[in-house]
């Protein structure tokens, strides 16, 4: 067991690397999203350097290896702080000193270890692979990733106390969980090294498993990601009347309402990540409207989009994200098909009538015309009259 040990933390990297790209893939625009991704990044980048340190055979590799390890592990917990104050709409984190503040400590400590080589004292070798043994300053180092982590876990509670829905309070306490297990492990890992001299690692490596799965099961079972407002649109949008697509910028399909299913016959699986055209069932039209709103930039209104026996009238424009970078485009068709109908049963009336108009003035033309000829017809009547009597 003790020498498969280092195995477990190569085990541990890639579960956070899948873990990592699994959120990723649920909103890789929102800056939440990023924030919690980069924190798993570079989590998996820190057990991926410890595992190349706990085999290396070279003890100047062993301390290289190890730095960057540590460097890695504390640059996460930064990430992490700041992902969960903006995920819970702490206001302090609107405050630029406060991100400055979050994200110095780690500049510092990485220039400190990298250009200054007062991090370790001496290499050791332990029944889990070559270890270094630390000095205050690497003490100081580790516990400052502890601070991170703890302030995250506070937030997590505040929010639990102050959060009256019930969706945010479970958010919140199965993120403070999350964060609690391994922050527990790391600090009885470092008290029983540095004031025991006891070295038990494999102490951290299944805490930080362990966490990762209960924040995959969070994600995937009880809408831990998205957020509740962002949980609370897609819900609106899923049950919208209407029939509501959003594709990325490559006019592939993001995102569709049940509406849209409904009519298509499709399931979720069938139509996500496919091509527009294959959504509206017409490569000329999705070209065009692609081409209008992404590239041009216009704003369809009351386009006429024929979809099966149905026809929509359609709005379209393009999607930003908070930094008003174009993300995608959204189209939302309302079915008017009766009101098309009408306006060209209208037409055809409208038409019918004019030229009913035009015939009515041909025929009142002609009246006109027999009138004026009648009443010339009466006035030489008239004056032959007169000149008969005056014989």
């Amino acid at each position: 067991m003790i020498r498969f040990y280092p195995f477990t933390e190569l085990i541990a990297a890639y579960l956070i690397l899948i873990a990592a790209l699994i959120l990723y893939r649920r909103n890789p625009y929102e800056t939440v999203y990023k924030l919690f991704t980069a924190w798993l990044i570079f989590l998996y980048g820190a057990f991926l350097f410890q595992f190349i340190a706990d085999v290396a055979i070279l003890p100047h590799r062993v301390m290289i290896f190890m730095k960057i390890s540590d460097i890695l592990w504390l640059v996460s917990t930064a990430f992490l702080l700041h992902a969960v104050m903006l995920f819970f709409n702490q206001p302090l984190i609107k405050k630029k000193t406060v991100l400055l503040l979050i994200y110095l400590l780690p500049l510092v400590s990485v220039f400190l270890l990298f250009m200054k080589n007062i991090g370790y004292v001496s290499a050791v070798e332990t029944p889990y692979g070559k270890d270094f043994i630390a000095n205050p300053f690497y003490v100081l180092f580790s516990w400052s990733s502890a601070i991170y982590a703890l302030l995250a876990i506070l937030v997590c509670f505040m929010a639990f106390l102050q959060n009256r829905d019930r969706l945010q309070k479970i958010q919140s306490l199965l993120l403070g969980l999350a964060f609690i297990l391994p922050l527990a492990a790391d600090i009885i890992a470092e008290i029983l090294v540095n004031y025991f001299n006891l070295n038990l690692p494999m102490l951290i490596t299944p805490a930080y498993m362990i966490s990762v799965a209960v924040l995959l099961i969070a994600a995937l079972i009880f809408n831990l990601f998205p957020k509740y407002p962002e949980f609370a649109a897609e819900t609106i949008f899923a049950h919208l009347p209407d029939i509501l697509l959003v594709t990325d910028l490559d006019g592939k399909i993001n995102l569709v309402t049940d509406s849209y299913l409904k009519l298509s016959g499709l399931q979720q699986k069938d139509i996500l990540f496919s091509p527009l055209s294959q959504a509206i069932e017409n490569e000329k039209q999705a070209a065009e409207i692609l081409q209008k709103v992404l590239t041009q930039g216009q704003k369809l209104q009351d386009y006429a989009l024929p979809y099966r026996n149905k026809i929509f009238s359609v709005y379209a424009d393009r999607i930003t994200d908070n930094t008003s970078t174009v993300i995608g485009l959204t189209i939302i068709g309302r079915d008017a098909t009766e009101r098309k109908n009408n306006e060209k049963e209208l037409q055809t009336d409208t038409v019918t009538l004019g030229k009913s108009l035009e015939e009515i003035d041909q025929v009142n033309q002609q009246l006109i015309e027999r009138e004026l000829q009648m009443v010339n017809l009466k006035n030489e009547i008239a004056s032959l009259k007169t000149r008969l009597q005056h014989g």
